[in-house]
């Protein structure tokens, strides 16, 4: 499967990996509600958001001890997720479609998780090489199943002069 998206992590090519796909944003739980926060010293600043990054970084861990390679989240990423996905080599890769979520979940054998909570090694898929090309002007990024007789998605790649000519093609 080919899609015109580039990975978000600095890592951006992987072989043999197991994936997940999150349909939910990749950071820390946000309270419901807004409230005041009085720090007396600047070690009360310091303190503050390491609850929250440490459970980020805990979280990424584990998927990089359950084998995880590639990371698919189809809403937000946000930096400190991705200081630790860079960290742990990773690749993390957001998609914006619900379509090619639920193609790329189809292809790679993945079933989408809702909250990051409840993330199981039953959701896991797995995909044989990962990587980005330049096809033409445009970067894209292959998830490739070669051997595999597994997956279920193909794309068809049709490059044209023209948006015209590609137009008329499809």
């Amino acid at each position: 499967m080919v899609l015109e998206i580039q990975p978000k992590s600095i890592k951006n090519k992987v072989e043999n990996t197991k994936t997940v796909v999150f349909t939910c944003p990749l950071e820390s739980t946000q309270t419901e509600t807004k409230g005041t926060v009085l720090l007396h010293n600047a070690d009360e600043l310091l303190n503050y958001s390491k609850s929250e990054e440490e459970w980020i970084e805990k979280f990424i861990k584990k998927l990089a001890d359950w084998g995880v390679g590639l990371i698919i989240v189809a809403e937000k990423i946000s930096e400190m997720a991705l200081h630790y996905i860079d960290k742990y080599k990773l690749v993390a890769i957001k998609i914006v479609s619900k379509w090619t979520t639920r193609r790329l979940c189809r292809a790679l054998k993945s079933r989408p998780v809702v909250q990051l909570e409840t993330v199981t090694k039953e959701d896991l898929g797995f995909c044989k090489q990962f990587y980005t090309k330049e096809i033409g002007a445009d970067i894209v990024s292959v998830f490739a199943q070669l051997g595999l007789n597994e997956s279920e998605v193909s794309t068809i790649v049709i490059r044209g002069s023209t948006k015209t000519v590609l137009n008329d093609v499809e």
